[in-house]
């Protein structure tokens, strides 16, 4: 029970998170934002061994998470004169999604 309420809460703050990133124009408290969030996107508790104990419902939610963050951080990547943590964070997202979504890992490979 209590590694599910960590799965639900980590996930919503991770979106909560990801919101602000995405809400307001990028200023110096951003880097702490992409810190945390990459901080959450890392914990074990969302990992493929304990996601084996998520409810569809869970998984599919922390999908759509990693899925918009990838999509923050691939419009981003596309700006110009991103700031350095933008694109540390963008790079991070982008290793973690490789590995935690395997249709984006494919059309890596092939591309």
């Amino acid at each position: 029970d209590a590694l599910q309420y960590s799965q639900k809460a980590l996930l919503k703050s991770w979106a909560a998170l990801l919101g602000l990133a995405t809400a307001n124009p990028f200023d110096e408290a951003h880097a702490t934002l992409f810190e945390v969030l990459y901080a959450l996107m890392c914990r074990g508790e969302l990992d493929a061994v304990t996601a084996a104990l998520l409810t569809p419902r869970e998984v599919a939610r922390y999908r759509q998470v990693l899925h918009e963050t990838l999509a923050f951080a691939v419009d981003q990547l596309n700006s110009k004169a991103a700031p350095p943590a933008l694109t540390t964070f963008c790079a991070r997202t982008l290793a973690i999604a490789f590995f935690r979504l395997p249709e984006l890992r494919a059309a890596m490979l092939q591309a």
